[in-house]
């Protein structure tokens, strides 16, 4: 996703509230932010948001002399998701339609953002209310049975995770992947409250499947500064599991790859690109792979029908299904 001119009040924003929880002055505060605005004045529209947002946190991060800035966000964010966990076992236990609903909990824990939201504290309280709304609202995009395919079509999955504590909510989604086929990825430094291998291993991932970082600490998947290994899983997997904004920014508009997009539309201009209203649940699998079933439509079907079909917009229709599994365990 290329950026956008209201992208860059946005991250004007965020560079304030990084200064706001840094033990700098407030003249080295002045000063900072107004490096912030020279640089985003000459910030190119043609690279994604997050180069910008690299820039600002590397800045801050020199003039502070703090490497993780957002580690208390972040631990409480984790303790707060662990005592949500018995709550989404229990989710899990009573639904009727399992890979749907553990791909609700995955897009709940995205609300978990201090990028999009700012220094917002999230209790156990704030995430139980998460979970009711996003089973209740429906799932937009592309339909369950279309990932459930694409999973038992894949030989190599990567799971490219987003913040601290929203690891917990991945965990019953990953439980429902082939654990033999499976890697999961954070970030390789710390930035906002993005996850690192420390966040997932409190959330157990660890020991479900492979762990492995970006070797960057980009608040999304910038390959060209991608270490070695993760390039290599990058490369090999032929179903990579997006998840947050930070990741679609970075990761929307790359060829040849496909990739499931699983993400709550928290700003105008994500909803914008990625054709979902503000606050919709998303899951939408890329246009690789949707080139791919066109393809194989166009030889399968001369009567155009299947390839109509394939190139609709298609919304699941499992909430009902859901909620009639949650009253029966009530």
């Amino acid at each position: 996703m290329k950026t956008y001119e209201a992208c860059l009040s946005c991250l004007e924003r965020q560079a304030k509230d990084v200064c706001a929880i840094s033990d700098l002055s407030a003249h080295d505060v002045d000063e900072v932010l107004d490096v912030v605005r020279d640089k985003i004045r000459e910030f190119s529209f043609d690279e994604p948001p997050i180069v910008m947002a690299i820039e600002i946190h590397d800045l801050i991060r020199e003039n502070s002399g703090n490497p993780d800035l957002y580690a208390a966000a972040k631990k409480m964010a984790n303790k707060a998701c662990l005592e949500s966990a018995p709550a989404m076992t229990r989710v899990m236990a009573c639904s009727v339609t399992s890979l749907a609903t553990a791909i609700r909990l995955a897009i709940a824990g995205n609300i978990i953002d201090c990028g999009a939201y700012g220094m917002k504290e999230v209790s156990n309280q704030d995430l139980s209310g998460v979970i009711q709304d996003v089973l209740a609202r429906p799932l937009m995009g592309d339909s369950v049975d279309d990932f459930s395919a694409l999973i038992g079509e894949s030989r190599s999955i990567l799971y490219i995770g987003d913040n601290a504590g929203e690891c917990f909510f991945d965990v019953p989604l990953l439980r429902l992947l082939p654990a033999d086929r499976l890697t999961y990825a954070v970030r390789g430094g710390p930035i906002l409250n993005d996850a690192t291998k420390e966040d997932a291993r409190a959330a157990g991932i660890d020991r479900i499947c492979d762990l492995i970082d970006t070797g960057d600490n980009a608040p999304g998947v910038l390959l060209e500064r991608c270490s070695e290994e993760f390039r290599r899983v990058f490369d090999d997997s032929d179903l990579i599991i997006s998840k947050g904004q930070g990741n679609y920014e970075s990761l929307s508009e790359l060829p040849g790859k496909t990739i499931v997009f699983l993400t709550k539309v928290k700003c105008e201009i994500i909803a914008g690109d990625i054709g979902f209203k503000l606050n919709s649940n998303v899951m939408k699998i890329s246009m690789a792979k949707i080139e791919a079933s066109v393809s194989g439509a166009i030889e399968d079907d001369n009567d155009g029908l299947t390839t109509a079909r394939n190139l609709g917009k298609r919304v699941a229709s499992v909430v009902g299904m859901h909620l009639q599994g949650v009253e029966a365990c009530k």
